[in-house]
């Protein structure tokens, strides 16, 4: 035993004092110094590609601004658009037809202020958490330091929530009415042209909401990537 243990403070103390080269090819990842000194090429390959799934964010934080850009902005566009389109439809009802000028109203009461809602949720969210994933992705790739961390990431998640609650609420709302159109629906079983526009609405506010959630379980991902990365710098 006293021999095994001479044997491993020697081995400590030799790493300590000496390093070993032999026709070692240099590499270099950011504050990694790599040496290879045998095997073929596709090792360091490999080994390049485990530093980038264990050591850096970037691939998640692009998937995530790919699918802000071509998902999710584009329908919460269709939405802000069709919600306009039907505060404009509707307001006219209210001056042409006196009879059903008080349901209308009613309608234009949720519809109004879900507009001005959606268009924040755009800029002060979507478009806000796109400008930050860049700026992180654009400092990964080079090599910059960045003061966004796993935190920053935390909050979005939040405000992204907060406004995801707000919209279901009004998704809640809007599908009353729907109910009440189908209530009253005549024995020819004819679609209203409002139940129709209601329906479009509610289908087009269920596909935000799958998406943002979807956004914000992989913006969890990139979360976790960063605290990996956070942790490593700390130690080492």
């Amino acid at each position: 035993m006293q021999n095994a243990n001479l044997h491993t403070n020697f081995i400590k103390q030799f790493r300590k004092q000496y390093t070993l080269c032999l026709c070692a090819q240099e590499y270099q990842y950011k504050n990694f110094h790599i040496r290879k000194f045998k095997g073929d090429g596709n090792e360091i390959i490999l080994f390049e590609k485990w530093l980038v799934e264990n050591l850096s964010h970037s691939e998640a934080t692009d998937r995530v601004i790919m699918k802000l850009e071509n998902i999710d902005n584009p329908c919460s566009r269709r939405l802000s658009g069709f919600v306009a389109k039907l505060v404009k439809q509707f307001s006219s009802h209210v001056s042409d037809e006196p009879f059903t000028a008080g349901y209308f109203n009613e309608i234009l009461y949720l519809l109004k202020p879900f507009s001005l809602f959606i268009n924040n949720f755009q800029v002060k969210v979507q478009q806000d958490v796109l400008n930050k994933l860049k700026l992180l992705f654009s400092n990964e790739v080079k090599e910059e330091n960045t003061s966004f961390c796993s935190e920053d990431i935390t909050d979005m998640q939040a405000e992204m929530e907060q406004y995801l609650n707000e919209i279901r609420k009004y998704y809640d709302k809007f599908n009353i009415l729907f109910q009440h159109e189908l209530n009253n629906k005549s024995s020819l079983d004819i679609s209203s042209i409002l139940e129709q526009r209601l329906l479009k609405l509610l289908m087009l506010m269920e596909q935000l909401i799958l998406n943002s959630e979807s956004t914000n379980d992989n913006l969890e991902e990139c979360k976790t990537r960063l605290s990996i990365m956070e942790i490593k710098e700390i130690y080492n």
